[in-house]
């Protein structure tokens, strides 16, 4: 039986009221696989070395898009950068530290995509055949004067 569980990504941060964290990747995998996730949280750059380029690992979750809609508006940048085997992240909360991530089947366990609309993507999932990947989908009441753009909720469901 799984624990339901709030998952906290993070090898610095203090972890949030209500979560439980993992330090590294394989206190991630543990937690994930032996629980049930109600939220994930992950760290943007967990495990870069002192350079700010991906240590040499086999696990990394990669969540795409929390702050852009890749897979609506970038479905074809990203099926680029798959094709060119990295990508340069700029860190959030420190905009002049850029670090380049490897993505490759050998260094990616799965992909994260948030989106409000999958359509652009979905022809080329066989890009994606050797990683393991899902769709967190987000619905939100807003209409059109807020969410200019996004496909009306009926269409989406």
């Amino acid at each position: 039986m799984f624990n339901e569980i709030n998952l906290y990504v993070d090898d610095l941060r203090r972890c949030p009221d209500g979560f439980v964290v993992a330090r590294n990747y394989d206190e991630a995998i543990q937690l994930l696989s032996n629980n049930k996730i109600n939220i994930l949280s992950l760290d943007h750059d967990l495990g870069l070395d002192e350079n700010r380029v991906e240590k040499k690992r086999k696990i990394m979750i990669v969540s795409v898009s929390r702050r852009t809609d890749i897979p609506a508006f970038y479905s074809e940048w990203f099926f680029n950068r798959l094709k060119e085997g990295f990508v340069y992240v700029q860190n959030p909360m420190n905009p002049k530290q850029v670090s380049k991530i490897i993505v490759s089947p050998e260094t990616v366990d799965c992909f994260v995509f948030w989106t409000k609309n999958a359509k652009p993507m979905l022809n080329h999932l066989d890009e994606l055949k050797d990683y393991k990947y899902y769709f967190q989908f987000t619905i939100t009441g807003y209409k059109e004067d807020v969410e200019c753009g996004v496909h009306k909720k009926i269409e989406i469901i």
